[in-house]
């Protein structure tokens, strides 16, 4: 689960980046560099970015979003400050100002926010507090936010290489760079791939502890051949799905400033959304902002056992086969959720009927704890364990069972 997390996490990270290293004359190694050099020399910035959300997914949702985002950030201690002001075309939907604070990989969240969402997921009582602030701190990894670390991210991405052309241009001071269904998958493709094969220097930049994404070579490759197997052929269908959508960009840069405008309109059988995005970012010497001192310190861990209370959840099961013993064939058959395997039961049968196979093979199969000391056990007495046991008389097979909860 945490890899999973972790390659989620830097993708959506690189895909907000977006355009990759190229070859050195181009467009789109000036574009780079010059994103570079922002966060190499800049100390501090402010920006502000006007975004509008549309979507119209008939029976679903139709409804758009104004998005106002003004925000100044140090640089070099990687804090950050943004007011965040979101309006409607739902004359019912009132969202309050969000005000964010960002501390390294640590964020505040203002309690007016913090109270409407815990309101609408019916949680008004598990979330009531009384500072001004949240804190909610980083309890998952070691990261270190700071401008070293968004260097070593660009200098990570220049070593990607692709084999399709992006098409950025240069022209009127500009550069500009539109992208079709086709290329949106490309790139996605070209991004999970690179986080795949450099998972371990990526995760060691997120704090991740090294055993817990270290590959071997031979993990790397079952990974891969999975990857081909079961993700490429998705990608096709992808395009397909999102055929027509698009992505535009124009970014100008000056010489303490620059300026993004892009367009990102996702078209689907079901619907389709907008997002247009306006953002203006200028250089600062230092910030005019201060942490908050009225807070409430909370965990990723806390907010996660409070939404697992808030949830009913509605208790249901469901008896599965774990394994099949063929009696005649000497030959049990294990299932698990993706896969059956086979291999010889070395099962005896005694004089009174009863079928005995090594207790190794039990504790190996059904994981049994504590293990049984005989050398032998009875299948039967795997019922003790919590399985049910069945006879087939038909297919002279001993059937072993689990009631799974959820």
């Amino acid at each position: 689960m945490k890899k999973t997390l972790l390659i989620l996490s830097l993708v959506a990270m690189m895909l907000v980046t977006m355009i990759p290293v190229s070859a050195e004359t181009t467009p789109g190694q000036d574009y780079w560099n010059e994103m570079k050099k922002l966060y190499e020399e800049w100390q501090a910035m402010e920006s502000e970015a006007v975004l509008e959300l549309e979507l119209n997914f008939p029976n679903e949702i139709e409804q758009t979003f104004s998005i106002n985002v003004a925000s100044q950030s140090d640089m070099d201690e990687f804090d950050s400050y943004l007011q965040i002001e979101v309006t409607s075309d739902d004359p019912e939907m009132v969202i309050p100002t969000i005000e964010m604070y960002t501390e390294g990989a640590n964020f505040y969240l203002n309690q007016e926010f913090v109270l409407f969402l815990a309101e609408l997921a019916e949680m008004s009582e598990e979330v009531a507090f009384e500072e001004d602030f949240i804190l909610i701190e980083n309890s998952q990894t070691d990261l270190q936010l700071d401008s070293s670390f968004l260097v070593q991210i660009l200098e990570v991405l220049e070593t990607m290489e692709f084999d399709f052309d992006l098409n950025m241009t240069f022209e009127d001071d500009a550069y500009h760079l539109a992208l079709d269904a086709d290329d949106i998958i490309d790139l996605l493709d070209a991004y999970l791939m690179f986080v795949i094969t450099n998972m371990d220097e990526l995760s060691t930049l997120m704090g991740m502890p090294q055993e817990e994404v270290e590959l071997t070579e031979e993990e790397l490759k079952e990974i891969l051949a999975m990857y081909e197997m079961f993700v490429r052929p998705m990608l096709q269908e992808a395009k397909e799905y999102i055929a027509g959508s698009t992505y535009v960009q124009t970014t100008t840069f000056g010489e303490d400033s620059y300026q993004e405008v892009a367009t990102f309109h996702l078209k689907t059988p079901e619907g389709e959304m907008k997002l247009s995005m306006d953002t203006a970012a200028s250089r600062l010497e230092e910030v005019d902002f201060q942490l908050p001192t009225s807070f409430k310190v909370v965990t990723e861990d806390d907010i996660a056992m409070m939404l697992l209370g808030g949830i009913e959840h509605e208790v249901t099961s469901e008896v599965v086969v774990v394994a099949v013993f063929e009696i005649d064939t000497d030959t049990v058959y294990q299932f698990d959720e993706y896969d059956v395997s086979d291999q010889e039961a070395n099962i005896t049968v005694s004089t009174e009927g009863r079928s005995y196979i090594p207790t190794d093979l039990a504790a190996e199969i059904f994981e049994l704890e504590p293990t049984p000391e005989e050398e032998v056990m009875t299948i039967k007495s795997l019922e003790d364990h919590g399985y049910t046991v069945d006879w087939d008389e038909a297919s002279r097979s001993i059937v072993v069972s689990l009631e799974a909860i959820y």
